[in-house]
Formats: structure tokens, C-alpha cells, sequence
């Protein structure tokens, strides 16, 4: 027993730890094939060639209603099949600084899409811009001439014009120097 004991201190003196060296170099190897894993996963799912099986070319039109959370985006665009990882996505836009920026109305998606295309989807406000005309009032006119002018252009009649200039209160510091 005590020469056994002897050999143990001998070949620990030597640094004869072998078996530790090795179970550090397994624990190493493990935690790099995890992470590359890892890595292709979440790459994958980022760029959208993880979700890009199947049909993509049919749009799949959400409405992000006004003050929704990046959360409720995320678990929308999840239910829809857009993407598979809301938490992902979740943490991407916060990371690339976007889930701020996010616009309330009608978006268009398809699946395969990558974060970074959804992303400047829902960064995209759709307005519809009504047809506008540029209309000059030189000084002096009238606002009867002003009346017939927009109503020239379609912006109402001359009566309605006339009746808010005439009856309209408004709340403006100098409407009693006018």
C-alpha cells in the first residue's frame, strides 16, 4: 500500500496527469461543436435559409396594430410561420437596434425571408399620399377669392370656407390680433 501510494506521488511529481489533459481536451472539443452548432442554427434562422423550405413566394400580409410590443410582433410573425424563433428575433432587433423603430399598419412577408428583409418591413410606413396641390395666397386677398380658389380646386365651397373662417373659434395666442 505504501509503495503505491509512493508511485502515485512519483508520478504526480512529473506532472503525469494525463487522464486530466485528456477530459479537458473532450470538455473543449464539446463546447466547440456546441457552439458551432450553435452558430448554424442561429445563422440559419438569421439569414432565413432555415425557413426557406416550402412555399415562399406566397405574401403573407400582417397588420401590426399601433403600440405593439417587439413581443407581440415577434409572437405574430412566429404564429404566421414568418419565422420559427420569435425569441431570436425578439433579440435580434434589439441587438441591430430596430424593435424602436417598428411601423403600426399593413406589412407584406414571405416566408424565407431574413431578419434584416422583415426587419426593414416593418420599418416601412405605408401611407397612401392623397393627390395635393400647392395653392399661393399673395397678400391682400380676400377671403372670399381665397374661398373661390379652393373651391376651384375642389377643397370644399365657397360657403363652408366662408362659414369656418366666420363662426370657427381657434385656439391660437394671436387669433385677436388677426
Amino acid at each position: 500500500m505504501a509503495r503505491r501510494n509512493q508511485e502515485y506521488q512519483e508520478e504526480r511529481s512529473r506532472g503525469g496527469c494525463g487522464g486530466c489533459l485528456l477530459a479537458m481536451l473532450i470538455a473543449f472539443l464539446a463546447v466547440a461543436i456546441a457552439g458551432f452548432i450553435g452558430y448554424k442554427i442561429i445563422g440559419g434562422e438569421i439569414s432565413g435559409s432555415a425557413r426557406s423550405k416550402g412555399d415562399t413566394e406566397t405574401p403573407i400580409v400582417l397588420t401590426v396594430e399601433e403600440g405593439s410590443s417587439t413581443i407581440g410582433i415577434a409572437q405574430m410573425l412566429a404564429d404566421n410561420g414568418v419565422i420559427k424563433n420569435k425569441t431570436i428575433f425578439r433579440l435580434y432587433s434589439q441587438i441591430t437596434d430596430a424593435s424602436s423603430s417598428f411601423m403600426y399598419g399593413e406589412h407584406t412577408f414571405y416566408r424565407g425571408m431574413s431578419y434584416d428583409d422583415i426587419i426593414l418591413e416593418l420599418q416601412d410606413l405605408l401611407i397612401e399620399k392623397a393627390p395635393s396641390n400647392t395653392i399661393t395666397f399673395p397678400e391682400g386677398k380676400t377671403s372670399l377669392s381665397m374661398a373661390q380658389t379652393l373651391e376651384n380646386y375642389g377643397y370644399g365651397t365657397v360657403e363652408e370656407f366662408l362659414d369656418i373662417c366666420n363662426n370657427q373659434t381657434f385656439n391660437v395666442s394671436f387669433y385677436n390680433y388677426i
